[in-house]
C-alpha cells in the first residue's frame, strides 16, 4: 500500500514522465529518454529534461488524456 501511495501521489512526477516518454516515442519513433524501461539511476538522462517535465505537467493538467497529449504533440 505504501508503494502504491508513493507511486500515484500527485507530487511524484515519475509515472507521468514515463507515460509522456512512451507517447512521445509512439509519435516520433524516438523517446526523450533513451532507456524507456529504466528511469532510475542506471538509466540514461532525458535528451531534453525541460521538455519532458513540461509535457508531464501538461499531461497531468489535461486529466491524463492520451488523446489530448497526442493532439498537443502533433499540432505543435
Amino acid at each position: 500500500l505504501g508503494l502504491a501511495d508513493w507511486l500515484f501521489h500527485p507530487e511524484n512526477p515519475l509515472p507521468t514522465r514515463v507515460a509522456v516518454n512512451r507517447i512521445w516515442a509512439s509519435v516520433f519513433e524516438r523517446p526523450l529518454v533513451a532507456t524507456p524501461a529504466d528511469f532510475g539511476s542506471q538509466g540514461e538522462r532525458p535528451s531534453d529534461r525541460a521538455l519532458l517535465d513540461w509535457l508531464a505537467v501538461e499531461f497531468r493538467a489535461r486529466g491524463f488524456s492520451r488523446k489530448a497529449m497526442l493532439r498537443l504533440l502533433v499540432t505543435s
